[in-house]
């Protein structure tokens, strides 16, 4: 069973990098195309969290003093909060928003040299045209501040310890 998953890998592999050459396809269908190859790359730690960006937040915990952190990446902005931060509005409360009152600190970009696997998925963004997703990846590998203990780490360090 296992050999003839094997088989089928490299086709998977080209079929995901043909894929993501296609204009204009949604953000959301680019990011989990991403998370689909960084599978096929055997890239098991992507290959799995990466779909997060879609929902918009990761979980994670700080490094240094354990708490859960809630880590918004994408649409509904950038930052780390260790509260509930979702909050419904509108008549059919469809639409999320920032609870009003949270603690929140701001995700820095990583504006310097990506990591490896950083690089490859900002470099497949910008060749496919997605300047959003690829800010969103700038962000997975940027820092921030911890609410609860007031330290500073790597976005990364705190989802891979979740």
């Amino acid at each position: 069973m296992l050999r003839s998953v094997q088989q089928v890998v490299p086709r998977l592999q080209r079929f995901c990098r043909e894929s993501l050459a296609e204009p204009g396809l949604a953000k959301h269908d680019f990011v989990y195309l991403l998370q689909a190859a960084r599978s096929f790359e055997g890239d098991q730690f992507w290959g799995q969290a990466l779909d997060h960006l879609v929902s918009g937040e990761f979980p994670g915990t700080c490094p240094h003093c354990g708490v859960d952190l809630y880590l918004v990446i994408g649409e509904y902005g950038f930052f780390t909060t260790a509260e509930e931060w979702v909050q419904r509005a509108g008549r059919k409360r469809g639409k999320i928003e920032t609870r009003p009152g949270i603690h929140c600190n701001s995700i820095d970009p990583n504006e310097g040299m990506l990591p490896e696997v950083g690089r490859w998925l900002f470099e497949h963004a910008k060749a496919a045209k997605q300047d959003e997703v690829a800010g969103w990846i700038r962000r997975i590998f940027g820092s921030t501040v911890c609410p609860s203990c007031a330290r500073k780490f790597d976005i990364q360090e705190a989802i891979a310890t979740d």
